[in-house]
């Protein structure tokens, strides 16, 4: 091993130096040198820095009150660790292979890859404060992406946990992420952070430092990708006004990654939710695109994805810029919000609008304003108590089957035809002509015949 001023030890006895200017203290294990030089400005062992260089596999230790632990390349470290300050860790590596935790109390673990096999918890860190966290170092260009990855449950307590994997890196959480209070999305410049195995929870999910656009896109046009690979998954907000997911892709490759009524989403400019043909359950989506391209919620898979949506609007309750697209249904099955929608959408699935009862006039309303429409919805189903309003005679396709159920409801406006291929009223197919919804028209054009021409 090599021995480099101020950073070689382990040890499993915490020894003080007196008052010295320099103080060195050896120790031996398995055959191998310990060296911790304690500097003029570093009073005891506890604040010296630990590197395990040179291969090495350094096992049995305590190591409490450093620093800094430093694992090289091809090194490994067993036991237990509680730290002060960060932990570097370098690949090809393993850090605590075996039994034990690490503590981390005021700094971060920082990577350059490799894999962490011990359960983590971080103590009284403040939410904004960069040097707080987990990060990966982005490799060189040309080089393989790092990857770290953490085995065993992270958990955070005080204000929250910066996360930041740097250009083309990975950070992949196995174990789970638990704390009680918000993850900060840090810049990333094209990282990756993959959920898997077992679900996260906390409170919210910031994307830090991607609002007002702030953030270097990949190759793909994304500053962060952020990857739900398991189910159950729970917090209260993925992003926040003040901090929207811009510049970011998000992607559920389970279902019910998130399956929850009250979660709330806020997406920002050039960002987008691939749910990859799963079902995801959401309470709100709120646009905060102000600049940019909007948000697209899509589906890249050719298997029919589906997601149950309670209502979606734009900055302060204004109308949402949001882009629904790919093979993709969705169910807006909140009943105390009028969903208002004045672009285009492009998505292939079917569209239900269900209202469950409650929530007066507002009970469950999806508002097609003037440019308003979703015409490659083969089914449009309006049902229980939900109301579908219409301003535009394009909203729907002209191969479009309308199914009015229950107590819901249909307005066109005044002096506007809306044409779809067939209408169906409680299960009753209905006959083919002109109907009238509120102060409009619905004209129905039935099923295409086979017409014979016959000489």
């Amino acid at each position: 091993m090599n021995v480099m001023k101020t950073t070689v030890f382990a040890g499993s006895l915490m020894m003080c130096a007196s008052a010295l200017a320099t103080a060195t203290y050896t120790y031996e294990n398995d055959n191998k040198t310990y060296v911790a030089t304690v500097t003029d400005n570093e009073t005891d062992i506890s604040q010296a820095a630990i590197d395990v260089l040179d291969a090495d596999t350094v096992t049995n230790f305590v190591v409490c009150g450093t620093k800094r632990l430093h694992v090289d390349k091809g090194s490994s470290f067993t036991g237990d660790v509680c730290l002060n300050t960060s932990v570097r860790l370098s690949a090809p590596n393993s850090l605590g292979v075996g039994p034990g935790q690490i503590y981390v109390t005021t700094n971060k673990i920082t990577m350059s890859g490799g894999t962490v096999d011990k359960a983590v918890t971080f103590n009284t860190l403040g939410l904004w404060g960069e040097q707080s966290g987990i990060g990966v170092w982005g490799a060189p260009a040309g080089a393989t992406p790092y990857v770290g990855v953490f085995k065993k449950k992270v958990t955070f307590d005080g204000g929250g946990l910066n996360i930041y994997p740097y250009v083309r890196s990975q950070l992949v959480f196995e174990g789970g992420l638990e704390g009680s209070g918000c993850i900060a999305f840090r810049e990333m410049a094209g990282g990756t952070i993959t959920f898997t195995n077992v679900p996260v929870k906390f409170t919210h999910g910031y994307p830090a430092s991607a609002q007002n656009g702030v953030g270097t896109p990949d190759s793909t046009g994304f500053s962060r990708h952020i990857i739900f690979a398991v189910a159950g998954n729970s917090m209260t907000r993925f992003s926040h006004p003040t901090y929207p997911f811009s510049l970011g892709e998000l992607k559920t490759t389970v279902d019910y990654a998130f399956n929850n009524t009250s979660m709330y989403m806020c997406f920002g400019h050039d960002s987008k939710w691939d749910l990859c043909g799963t079902t995801q359950c959401v309470g709100q989506i709120q646009s905060e695109v102000k600049t940019g391209n909007p948000t697209v919620v899509t589906n890249s898979s050719s298997k029919t994805a589906t997601l149950y949506l309670g209502m979606m609007y734009g900055p302060s309750s204004t109308l949402p810029n949001i882009r629904f697209a790919g093979n993709l249904s969705v169910v807006f099955n909140k009943n105390i919000w009028e969903t208002k929608i004045n672009h285009p959408m492009t998505a292939t699935g079917d569209l239900v609008i269900l209202g469950n009862g409650g929530g007066g006039e507002n009970s469950a309303i999806l508002n097609f304003m003037e440019n308003g429409s979703w015409a490659n919805a083969t089914n449009v189903v309006v049902d229980g108590v939900g109301k579908m309003k219409i301003a535009n005679p394009n909203a729907l396709g002209k191969k479009t089957h309308l199914s009015l159920k229950s107590n819901s409801s249909l307005e066109i406006s005044s002096g506007v035809t809306v044409t779809v291929r067939t209408l169906t009223v409680n299960g009753v197919q209905q006959p083919v002509g002109d109907y009238t919804f509120g102060s409009g028209t619905l004209h129905v054009t039935g099923k295409p015949g086979l017409i014979m021409c016959i000489k």
